[in-house]
């Protein structure tokens, strides 16, 4: 093992905790670290911020893509890139054997170098938390690289429960063992001191300055020791003997006196893969395929419970049953508003599909399509005043009137669907949520079938409210989970051969999880894995755009009734002229 595959790393995702790392660089400098200084770094990270860092002392700036959290947090900035930490586990990409991580709100007072012997004997080496003191704090962690163990530690996220919310939490449930690994897995406490403790022992400092043998100061909780005033004299030398925020007081101020120099800038690149293949047949067992998230209850009922024992039961009795579907080979997709709003990926993920399915017919259902379209429910079609309202109703009368399989644009195919719709009359899938719910955003039908015109029957107007949960209630997931959880008995699915398909199936990255980029989505795949939705749901985060008259007799009823204002006389005119 050479000096050169050691690295002392730290990470930033954030403006505000640029000033903690230049201290901390400039801290580790002091004390004569000899090995590199690494800081990783998200995009959302300012040019300004990075240039800061060329006085901070670090040897190089390591871009990643960020990494969210999964978990509720209390901490806002922990929301998008809550666990990003998780990269240094990457780090082997980059040459490198042996990582010191310290987070940024951190200052070193002693050379810790001699920790890297500790790698000798375990992969991981952490100090005890606070509370409890069996568990570790995630603050300064001593690890071997290994793209393997970020692979499972990056999939396990969703679905294992982090008792904090945030990585420290979590990653002591991917190490339970860590208590009574090899003792060279637990570092002195003074390697991670968190002055949380000079704070709860103040009353007998004794327990701070006389057994606490401080290597690495963690400033733990907030404030921060940069968001507040301390009065100290700046001539004096730090002193390990200082209250902790002195210390960080002295260091900042002798910091603005170190020389910049030329920063190495790195990407880490996460490999991407799309190598296509058939998936193998669904899991052996409903629950396998519903692994990769916790599930929570009474999101769109108190019933969903035994909803969701119902689907287990249907699942296992028409998994192996003789093919009895006659779905078409047709995929259907709809964009409703102007083409050039679409997703960017769009296209190439239409293309995607097309190739898998080259003796399949498809489809790009937009407004000109919809115009003279009969429909069941052309009320609640009309009646919507949001595109993704309106396409709620339209994918159901698509699947009555013509069957085939709908997808969402926000779907990659990952494995042709030709063993689905030989299998199955109608199927659709539980969405990687937490919840018990079933998506609308993907749907296999034979055509004129009940299940698709019940459902249309089943949905309500949204009464022009736009919010995302009145829509999802009135004609989306909601609507169509309370309607198989109430109206589909389990004779019914069983004889019409109607499944409800296993997260893995049809949805294996879990929503908490689609911040990620493409590269590490695609780690979520599993051997059963059709397909793969990205939630992308930007409808939920602008404001939905105007529904213009479609029918003919709405234009003409509009200019009769002097109703339509004189600035849309032009998309009036317009409108008509496609009649002509």
């Amino acid at each position: 093992m050479t000096r050169m595959s050691e690295v002392i790393v730290s990470l930033v995702t954030s403006d505000d905790f640029i000033v903690g790392a230049q201290v901390l660089a400039h801290s580790l400098r002091r004390v004569n670290v000899s090995v590199p200084l690494w800081l990783l770094v998200v995009p959302e990270v300012s040019e300004r911020a990075r240039d800061a860092l060329a006085s901070s002392g670090f040897d190089r700036v390591v871009v990643v893509d960020p990494i969210p959290n999964p978990n509720p947090s209390h901490v806002a900035s922990w929301v998008t890139c809550g666990f990003t930490k998780l990269r240094i586990w990457q780090l082997d990409m980059l040459g490198v054997g042996r990582v010191l991580y310290i987070d940024a709100d951190c200052v070193v007072l002693k050379n810790p170098e001699h920790l890297f012997d500790r790698l000798d004997r375990v992969d991981l080496a952490a100090a005890p938390d606070l509370f409890p003191p069996d568990n570790f704090n995630a603050g300064v962690l001593l690890i071997r690289p290994c793209s393997a163990t970020f692979d499972r530690l990056l999939r396990n996220a969703p679905a294992v429960k982090s008792y904090d919310g945030g990585d420290t939490g979590y990653l002591n449930a991917m190490y339970p063992e860590w208590y009574t690994m090899d003792s060279a897995a637990r570092l002195p406490f003074g390697c991670n001191a968190q002055r949380t403790m000079r704070v709860f022992t103040r009353k007998c400092p004794n327990y701070w300055s006389d057994t606490v043998d401080l290597c690495i100061l963690h400033y733990s909780s907030s404030p921060k020791p940069w968001q507040i005033d301390v009065a100290y004299d700046p001539d004096e030398p730090v002193s390990v003997n200082d209250h902790p925020d002195v210390i960080f007081a002295k260091l900042r101020r002798s910091c603005s006196t170190v020389p910049k120099r030329n920063l190495d800038v790195v990407r880490l690149e996460t490999p991407f893969r799309d190598e296509a293949g058939h998936a193998a047949w669904l899991p052996a067992t409903f629950d396998e395929g519903m692994a990769l998230h916790l599930i929570s209850f009474g999101l769109y009922s108190s019933d969903d419970e035994a909803w969701l024992s119902k689907f287990r039961t249907a699942y296992a009795r028409i998994r192996d049953e003789r093919p009895a579907g006659s779905i078409p080979q047709r995929i259907h997709q709809i964009w409703l508003g102007d083409l050039k709003g679409a997703p960017a990926d769009m296209r190439r993920r239409a293309s995607r599909i097309r190739d898998l399915h080259p003796d399949w017919d498809y489809r790009l259902w937009t407004d000109d399509d919809v115009i003279d379209m009969e429909m069941r429910r052309r009320d609640l079609f009309d009646a919507a005043d949001t595109a993704v309202g309106r396409a709620d109703v339209l994918r159901w009368e698509i699947m009555f009137q013509y069957g085939g399989v709908y997808l969402d644009v926000d779907f990659d195919v990952l494995s042709p669907l030709d063993d689905l719709v030989t299998r199955y009359s109608a199927f659709v899938g539980f969405g990687s949520t937490g919840h018990v719910e079933i998506m609308n955003s993907v749907i296999g039908c034979t055509p004129r079938l009940s299940f698709a015109s019940d459902v249309l029957d089943a949905m309500t107007s949204t009464n022009r409210d736009r919010s995302a949960t009145a829509l999802m209630d009135a004609t989306g997931p909601g609507m169509l989970t309370r309607f198989c959880g109430n109206e589909l008995d389990l004779g019914r699915m069983v004889r019409e051969s109607i499944v409800v398909l296993p997260s893995a199936v049809l949805f294996p990255l879990p929503n908490t999880m689609r911040a990620l980029c493409d590269a590490d989505k695609r780690r979520f795949r599993t051997q059963y894995s059709f397909a793969m939705h990205h939630w992308s749901a930007s409808w939920q985060r602008s404001p939905p755009e105007p529904s213009p008259p479609t029918r003919f007799d709405d234009v003409i009823r509009n200019i009769v009734d002097k109703r339509a204002p004189p600035s849309n006389l032009r998309d009036i005119h317009a409108a008509i002229s496609k009649f002509i």
